[in-house]
């Protein structure tokens, strides 16, 4: 056999193993010996974000508009449900604020509230929904994959914030095939 190819059956079993590794990992975070079904915990609306504690969400390729997640207002709950306030601004600044949550492990969004004035307003339905690659819901893909969540498991408010302040914090968002 040659170095070549012995170098790329080595490289091949250093993925796999680490690949195994990874899948022991996430097996432990996600079982918790529990079989009853995933309920989710009752969820009482923050107050409104103030502009200071907003962090752009750079989407490279976004439609028009500008999106920030609201630093002080992150949670995750005993559901494991990242709860996040995000403002959109269009162009000429009209603002939506939205109040949702994320559940990393099942890549789906629920839009708990929209700012209405000082206050929220809650939308007649509410309900878990995949998180779609286009339009809006363009940076939940982004919040989703990028920044709440690591392989399906929620990041911690703080580690999320980081992520946020970072100098990276743009990223590419891949589109369909997530």
């Amino acid at each position: 056999m040659s170095k070549s190819a012995l170098r790329a059956l080595a490289a091949g079993m250093a993925c796999a193993l680490s690949a195994l590794a990874s899948a022991d990992i996430l097996d432990r975070q996600w079982y918790s010996g529990d079989d009853s079904p995933w309920r989710e915990s009752e969820l009482v609306l923050p107050p409104m974000p103030q502009t200071a504690d907003l962090v752009e969400v750079e989407v490279e390729g976004a439609a028009s508009g500008r999106f920030y997640v609201d630093t002080a207002t992150l949670a995750v709950g005993e559901d494991r449900v990242t709860h996040v306030t995000v403002v959109a601004v269009t162009p000429r600044g009209a603002q939506t604020v939205t109040r949702e949550g994320f559940r990393c492990q099942t890549g789906e969004y629920r839009l708990y509230a929209i700012g209405a004035g000082d206050g929220w307003s809650t939308p007649r339905r509410s309900e878990w929904r995949v998180v779609a690659q286009t339009g809006y819901r363009h940076v939940r893909g982004v919040l989703l994959d990028e920044v709440l969540c690591d392989i399906g498991v929620p990041e911690t408010p703080e580690r999320v914030v980081r992520k946020l302040r970072s100098s990276s914090a743009s990223w590419h968002w891949q589109g369909e095939g997530r």
